[in-house]
């Protein structure tokens, strides 16, 4: 079995452009970083990985129901709402 870090995207990876963070490759990388803290083997990191399973849930949801303005963590951040919102800064 190959090593853990060897098998899941390293936030090392993630590029960081003029333009800022790809979110899609940040979602790669949260994505292995969750089972992370099963490798202790330990339940007192339950609400840890719950309040990181939260947010990454939350940036994922916002990244697919607004893919033209959520390519990156910054435009993501920038414009938080979808355009379907009635105060969305883009409507």
């Amino acid at each position: 079995m190959a090593p853990y870090f060897e098998t899941v995207k390293s936030f090392a990876d993630v590029p960081i452009t003029s333009s800022g963070a790809p979110t899609k490759d940040f979602l790669e990388a949260s994505d292995g970083l969750v089972p992370l803290f099963d490798l202790f083997g330990s339940a007192v990191f339950g609400f840890v990985q719950n309040d990181i399973k939260g947010n990454v849930h939350g940036v994922r949801t916002r990244f697919n129901a607004a893919l033209d303005v959520s390519q990156t963590l910054e435009r993501l951040s920038i414009c938080p709402r979808t355009p379907s919102d009635v105060n969305h800064p883009l409507s």
